[in-house]
């Protein structure tokens, strides 16, 4: 994707279409990535169909509106919010180079979705920035899984609330993740997550409040996690996480991502904003493990996560 170099004209849609304004409004609306352009103050001028879809917020929601005005709360893997002064956009418009980078934006609905977004100046003909355009696309392999889970969920291995992988598979899967550490030493982290105060939502919203919850923070959990790495509903309100080719750091670092995206989501019910957060117990598989062994770590990890406040990863190494 190469830099931007328009014609030197002073109506905004004049810059950054020309004078076939209509004809790339339209080109850019068949594109399946999303795309937006803003000027040099940051000001949202263009929003195609594909970022309506991506993010659930459609043209009349944005275009007009500042990226200051932090619509997105695009943040980064350590929770850092960048729509301020930090974003790709703003520094390519800064020192007109081009910017790549995974971002979590927030959907219209509340759930977190992981984005690799690029970044580009618009220049006029004499090297002037006159705004830039960020294209982004959903990163969470979304096809890949919908295809698994098809495949999954004919072995009714499918939570039908949550639409992950049920108890049956993660326990298939640890058994499998033992047997792969006894045999070629892959290295497995594992970490439980239980909603806070969960049984409260319910009281308060009533049950298909809580179902609906569960379903937005499914998705955020599972979009935390790297590829490869398995995540389904355990039971209740508690989530298992496998993940494979982790050490101590790691495991640490990919459950306190989760933590950190599920404390900045919410849930919209009833015309309310909903939020939760989330407990977390974690370890590594040993070669001496049973299944039962595991579980019984990570949950007296997740016990002491609870007992120090809620709201925090708890690693158990012994």
């Amino acid at each position: 994707m190469s830099d931007l170099a328009l014609p030197d004209k002073s109506s905004q849609s004049e810059v950054f279409l020309g004078n076939h304004s209509n004809f790339y409004k339209h080109l850019l609306d068949e594109l399946y990535d999303a795309v937006y352009f803003v000027d040099l103050d940051r000001r949202i001028l263009y929003w195609n169909r594909a970022a309506e879809a991506l993010t659930g917020y459609s043209a009349s929601d944005v275009v007009g509106k500042r990226c200051s005005d932090d619509i997105l709360c695009h943040v980064d893997e350590s929770g850092h919010s960048l729509c301020l002064d930090e974003c790709p956009l703003s520094r390519s418009m800064r020192d007109g180079s081009r910017r790549e980078a995974d971002v979590y934006l927030k959907h219209r609905n509340g759930h977190r979705v992981p984005v690799s977004v690029r970044s580009v100046p618009i220049l006029d003909e004499k090297n002037r920035v006159l705004g830039a355009v960020e294209v982004f696309v959903n990163i969470t392999r979304r096809k890949h899984l919908e295809r698994k889970n098809l495949e999954l969920g004919k072995l009714a291995y499918i939570d039908t609330l949550t639409h992950l992988v049920n108890r049956r598979f993660l326990n298939m899967r640890i058994q499998q993740s033992i047997e792969e550490l006894k045999q070629f030493g892959r290295s497995f982290g594992v970490f439980l997550v239980d909603v806070d105060k969960f049984k409260l939502i319910n009281d308060a919203h009533g049950h298909t409040a809580g179902d609906s919850v569960l379903e937005h923070l499914a998705r955020t959990i599972s979009s935390s996690l790297r590829a490869g790495d398995t995540v389904g509903r355990w039971g209740g309100e508690e989530f298992l996480a496998i993940l494979a080719d982790a050490d101590q750091d790691t495991t640490s670092s990919v459950g306190e991502r989760c933590r950190m995206l599920v404390r900045n989501s919410t849930v919209p019910i009833d015309g309310r904003l909903v939020r939760a957060t989330v407990s977390i117990g974690a370890t590594l598989l040993r070669e001496s493990d049973t299944p039962e062994s595991c579980f019984r770590r990570v949950d007296l990890a997740l016990y002491h996560s609870k007992r120090e406040g809620r709201d925090r990863v708890t690693f158990i190494a012994e």
